[in-house]
């Protein structure tokens, strides 16, 4: 998953006409750096664009359910924005269980 970091900042400033040009800019270059038969897509206002807080999660390596597989690309994605800025994450389900587990002590 991929967050186009400052759009609002456009959208608010320039306006919505060059919001959607940034992420028409976005969405091409991104389909033009992942492998043939990627599914790119931006389901409703979601991240998925570029300006490089990106978390990568595998289909069908990861999982194939799409409910959990948004929540792996989500989970890369915060998991790389809160250590380095500007950089891919790739989800790690080892990071994510020790993240659930801590969760789940603290909820008691």
């Amino acid at each position: 998953m991929i967050d186009l970091d400052g759009l609002k900042h456009i959208n608010d400033t320039y306006g919505h006409e060059f919001g959607d040009k940034y992420i028409q800019i976005a969405a091409d270059v991104f389909m033009d750096s992942v492998p043939d038969g990627t599914v790119v897509s931006r389901p409703g206002g979601e991240p998925f664009p570029l300006h490089l807080s990106a978390g990568v999660a595998w289909y069908p390596q990861d999982t194939t359910d799409s409910k959990i597989f948004m929540q792996y690309a989500d989970f890369a994605m915060y998991q790389i924005k809160h250590t380095v800025k500007n950089q891919f994450g790739y989800f790690d389900m080892e990071a994510y269980r020790t993240s659930q587990e801590q969760y789940n002590e603290e909820k008691g």
